[in-house]
């Protein structure tokens, strides 16, 4: 499991490994302020499956990043 904060919204990741494949399925939850109200906001990956946590993990950080900057007013970065 990871954490990490982006324009000051809460980033979590963690993943699973997938029982069939083998591989990690990876799900990232941010947790953030929109209108003024506290809001979790999950993104899975259920069609990529990682050879490596470190591979699921940056990917879903970078989705996270890209969602936070599309979707969330940032006062600060």
């Amino acid at each position: 499991m990871a954490n990490l904060s982006y324009k000051n919204q809460l980033i979590v990741v963690s993943a699973q490994v997938d029982k069939i494949t083998k591989g990690w399925i990876p799900v990232v939850e941010i947790f953030c302020l929109a209108d003024g109200q506290r809001r979790i906001h999950a993104i899975e990956s259920p069609l990529q499956n990682f050879g490596s946590w470190r591979e699921a993990e940056g990917y879903l950080i970078d989705l996270a990043k890209a969602w936070i900057d599309d979707h969330v007013e940032n006062r600060a970065s």
